[in-house]
């Protein structure tokens, strides 16, 4: 059969990929001068805004006045600004001030204001959030009647600090102890030879017992204090740590292993009762929605830019279950609105049927709460393949169910494409000359993307190909099973779904994620070995087999095959900064054209 050629997804459009240039040019410039560690630190920063995934603890509110006391570029005052009514930023330089305003124009975010002297503030502000640590900036070194003339009442204090029981902070003690044994200096390095200083880049947050000791001053009780493991940077759990039998938050009150794991703290004080924080007031709004009120189980930071909340219904252990995704910023709800949308074509496929339909996630909510996107769907029961333990023969046979039901899921939803030359355009022509461009390609890699076009040309032009659902991130991380029998419970996370492509895709990632770490070899140089190679390794040849015999393919057109493994993989990161980071460059696109055109020849 044949059928017309597929649009062009809207998520991969030239338009969707498109970057502001005034962000571009200032970050290029900043990559002259600054180290690469400090630049990626700031694209992730910018991209997904992880530094204030804890911020639903707070009392968000769209009456809200919040003040942020920063020394150095952070996206914290952005992220608080989509739920407040207006946000004042204090310790900004200008250059930094300059690169913020750059980004608020792209996020569409107008209710701010930067300040470099709060002297004529008049301001009774609701929150107060402190990030800085340089005396000149820090609330810790304001005079008191000065933060006085701030406050009302009500109130609250949020300050971001280092915890000084933690794993990561001993481990810096025992550095600096060991660079001054050499002779070394351990004078903390300010990354500021450009103007621009990173927020959360060289200098820590104060010390715990500094913020306790500034709160009691100021007469406020502490009533929340929140663990970010591993650092506020780098978090990806975020725990509500054990109060003192007094009910004030003491550095040493939480677990043993919450005081070890967890390297910074965010602590929340104020004078009076505080008030109801905006995570209880959305926790209320969705148990009016759903049935049951459910109770957090585990606040997860997905390195994605959302923020996961694992809700549980009743004690026992097969209760109803809820996963709560609340992106924090446009390029993450797009993701999760794609994962919800395909979730829902599932739920409503009448081809499935029934007992195929229970593998996937049943989607129940996608709404807003006080400006907030959020998305709700059902919890499987069982693990991630990534954290079950399997012996060989074990993962072998769970690895055979797992493609079983999964070619029959897309041989289900399969079509027969013709390849002709708008077909060819859209499958190929069209993301190459997007990935070259996203690389800021010179002259010599837009002959390499010629090279590759008419390779590929060679190979799918005026060929019909049957073409199908992928997952695009099919790997054992995103697979369910029951931790005892090893059976497939379900497959969760579709935010890189392609509605069509080559079904063997999936299969080239399942095996490529369980080599990661394996050697020193890059992603495509793994796949390409392995193909290489298929013939001693039993597993994968069976399954290649088996996407062959489904979908009529030709092992000659293996490489081929690899080459839109990478434009699929890559069409992945299309609207993100990465090609800024030069270490991903590096690693997935010169290694890549070099392995590719060495295949060609």
């Amino acid at each position: 059969m044949h059928d017309l050629a597929p649009k062009i997804d809207p998520e991969f459009s030239d338009e969707a990929v498109a970057q502001p240039a005034a962000i571009i040019e200032r970050i290029a410039e900043l990559s002259k001068v600054l180290p690469a560690s400090i630049i990626k630190r700031i694209l992730r920063d910018v991209h997904y805004e992880l530094t204030s995934a804890w911020k639903y603890f707070m009392a968000l509110g769209k009456e809200k006045q919040v003040l942020v006391l920063v020394d150095g570029f952070t996206t914290l005052p952005l992220s608080l600004a989509r739920n407040n009514a207006f946000v004042i930023v204090h310790g900004m330089l200008p250059d930094e001030i300059e690169l913020f305003q750059d980004l608020a124009v792209k996020r569409g975010i107008t209710n701010y204001s930067c300040i470099q002297d709060m002297t004529d503030l008049a301001t009774k502000f609701d929150l107060i959030v402190s990030a800085a640590t340089q005396p000149a900036d820090s609330i810790l070194y304001l005079k008191k009647a000065e933060i006085n003339r701030l406050l009302h009442p009500h109130t609250e204090f949020w300050i971001i600090a280092s915890n000084q029981l933690s794993l990561g902070y001993a481990k810096q003690a025992i550095r600096r102890v060991w660079k001054k044994s050499r002779g070394k200096s351990t004078k903390k390095q300010r990354n500021n030879t450009h103007g621009i200083r990173f927020q959360f880049g060289y200098t820590r947050p104060i010390l715990t017992q500094q913020a306790l000791a500034f709160l009691q001053d100021m007469d406020c009780t502490p009533f929340e204090k929140i663990g970010l493991a591993p650092t506020i940077i780098d978090a990806r759990t975020v725990n509500k740590l054990k109060q003192g039998s007094n009910g004030q938050v003491t550095s040493s009150s939480a677990p043993a292993f919450q005081r070890l794991m967890v390297e910074d703290v965010v602590i929340g004080a104020s004078a009076k009762q505080p008030q109801q924080n905006y995570l209880d007031r959305f926790l209320e709004q969705l148990h009016e929605i759903h049935t049951g009120k459910g109770r957090i189980e585990r606040y997860f930071i997905s390195p994605g830019g959302k923020v996961l909340l694992f809700l549980k219904y009743h004690q026992s252990a097969d209760a109803p279950r809820a996963i709560i995704k609340l992106p924090l910023n446009a390029n993450a709800e797009k993701k999760v609105k794609k994962n919800h949308d395909f979730l829902e074509h599932f739920a409503n496929s009448t081809e499935l049927g029934d007992n195929r339909r229970q593998f996937f996630p049943k989607p129940f909510v996608a709404r807003q709460f006080e400006g907030q996107p959020f998305y709700a769907e059902d919890w499987l029961h069982g693990k991630s393949g990534d954290v079950v333990k399997m012996k060989k023969p074990e993962y072998e046979h769970f690895t055979h169910q797992v493609f079983a039901f999964w070619l029959g899921i897309q041989q289900t939803f399969a079509k027969r494409y013709f390849f002709d030359p708008a077909t060819f355009d859209v499958h190929v022509t069209a993301p190459l000359k997007r990935i070259f461009a996203f690389y800021r390609a010179e002259e010599t890699h837009l002959k390499a993307c010629s090279r590759l076009t008419e390779y590929l040309r060679e190979r799918f032009a005026n060929r019909e190909f049957t073409l199908s659902m992928i997952h695009g991130d099919f790997s054992s991380k995103n697979i369910i099973l029951d931790e005892k029998t090893y059976t497939l419970q379900g497959v969760i996370d579709w935010d890189m779904a392609q509605r069509m492509a080559f079904p063997v895709l999936d299969a080239f990632h399942y095996f490529v994620r369980a080599q990661i770490g394996v050697g020193s070899r890059s992603i495509i140089a793994q796949l390409v070995h392995a193909l290489e190679k298929r013939n001693q390794d039993t597993l994968f040849a069976s399954i290649l087999q088996m996407y062959q015999d489904s979908f009529e393919l030709e092992m000659e057109d293996c490489h081929a095959f690899v080459m839109m493994y990478w434009i699929c993989r890559i069409q992945g990161h299309l609207d993100t900064l990465k090609y800024m980071d030069k270490s991903f460059v590096k690693r997935n696109f010169f290694e890549p054209l070099k392995i590719f055109e060495g295949l060609i020849k």
